[in-house]
């Protein structure tokens, strides 16, 4: 995949502005989009955006973070916060907390405040998206959820009333009365909204971003509970409510496992023991990510930016020097057998055309520097400052990846 140097700087900017890099205006508003995974997020931030996700989406096997989405709305900038989903096959919890804490630590201690989250959660779903809502709880913290939008996803195109419209009403039903769904959050101010991508008789995505804008500007949130506990109260992963929950899981999941390591004979396969000892390994591993602190995910999220704003230099220098030698063969006529009269047109397109691409490169390389000169100048907070180019540093690696 071709991804232009211009794309990249772009994408940065992005994270920048969640960040808080950039000061964002008055006119910017954040919300988070959460959900698991395949419940709708991509088609749903499609639809708000007019711009394929999926392709933000590609990244996350590189930087296993958070994507940001923007695009302009009833006079606002809106972003769109895509965070990966709890109960993920291809990551621990502990992963995916410390990754959402890291990037929503950075945006607080730069002033950048969240406006709203949105919710997805497939009608068809009966208990796999339980540990998404109970993170997210776990993650806000608030007293009352006017700030939150429900939606529930996957509706066919026409709902006809019949046996399987009666079976879907009435999950419908039980998510909104059950206290372990959304009936407590109901209660507490939430909004739910039923949501078809292709229906015409439901919300559209912007409709349900209209109803939160309208909503921050009555409710505003000063902060998330994990953001003032990691960055007010100064706690550790393993001691915010989120990593509470996540804590437990842990433990338990190691008691379990030392309990089968006791019962295991000496006649026990060599595969079966190997197995446990790896299972425990890894539960280990889980619980150091929750020991992490601001400063220790400040110190590696720093490391990180230093490593990769080296990178991101030398993709845009590659990229300029490439478009640099084409304009060059092109205005030459190297390789060329043919006068150059013929397809004159097709070859002054052509040469327009990197010189266009030429000045976009070098543009990218200006607002580059712009942001690591904010790093470097302390125009940020100090603390912060590791962690926001931790995330930045990861956007731009899953950049790469997809370029290499």
């Amino acid at each position: 995949m071709d991804l232009p140097a211009e794309e990249l700087v772009d994408k940065v900017a992005l994270y920048a502005a969640f960040t808080g890099i950039t000061e964002p205006s008055s006119n910017d508003m954040f919300f988070l989009v959460v959900g698991r995974t395949g419940s709708g997020k991509s088609t749903f931030i499609s639809q708000c955006t007019g711009k394929n996700a999926n392709i933000g989406h590609s990244l996350r096997s590189c930087t296993q973070s958070i994507e940001v989405f923007d695009f302009h709305w009833m006079g606002r900038h809106i972003f769109l916060i895509d965070t990966p989903g709890f109960n993920d096959s291809n990551r621990s919890d502990a992963e995916i907390l410390e990754a959402l804490a890291s990037g929503l630590s950075a945006s607080y201690a730069n002033k950048v405040r969240i406006h709203g989250i949105i919710i997805l959660h497939p009608i068809s779903d009966t208990r796999s998206s339980l540990r998404n809502i109970d993170m997210m709880k776990a993650v806000c913290g608030f007293a009352r959820y006017d700030n939150l939008a429900i939606v529930t996803t996957m509706w066919p195109r026409l709902l006809q009333h019949n046996a399987e419209h009666d079976k879907l009403e009435s999950r419908y039903n039980q998510l909104l009365t059950n206290d372990r769904f959304f009936g407590g959050l109901l209660r507490q101010g939430a909004e739910v909204f039923k949501y078809g991508a292709d229906s015409s008789d439901m919300p559209t995505a912007k409709n349900i971003v209209t109803h939160l804008v309208c909503q921050a500007l009555m409710h505003p949130i000063t902060a998330l509970q994990i953001q003032h506990e990691i960055v007010d109260q100064q706690k550790p992963l393993r001691e915010t409510a989120a990593g509470l929950v996540i804590g437990t899981d842990i433990s338990q999941r190691m008691a379990d496992e030392e309990e089968l390591v006791a019962s295991l004979s000496t006649t026990t396969t060599t595969d079966l023991t190997y197995e446990v000892t790896e299972h425990l390994e890894k539960c280990k591993k889980e619980m150091e990510i929750l020991e992490k602190s601001l400063d220790d995910m400040h110190r590696e999220g720093k490391s990180r930016w230093e490593e990769s704003k080296v990178k991101i230099d030398a993709m845009l220098d590659h990229e300029l020097e490439k478009a640099d030698q084409e304009l060059l063969d092109v205005q030459s006529s190297k390789h060329r057998s043919v006068t150059l009269t013929d397809n004159f047109e097709e070859r002054y397109s052509h040469i327009l055309t990197l010189k266009e691409k030429i000045s976009n490169i070098r543009a990218a390389q200006e607002r580059f520097a712009r942001y690591k000169g904010h790093m470097i100048n302390g125009a940020i907070n100090g603390l912060a400052a590791g962690l926001t180019g931790g995330i930045i540093a990861a956007a731009a690696t899953g950049l790469a990846c997809n370029i290499m």
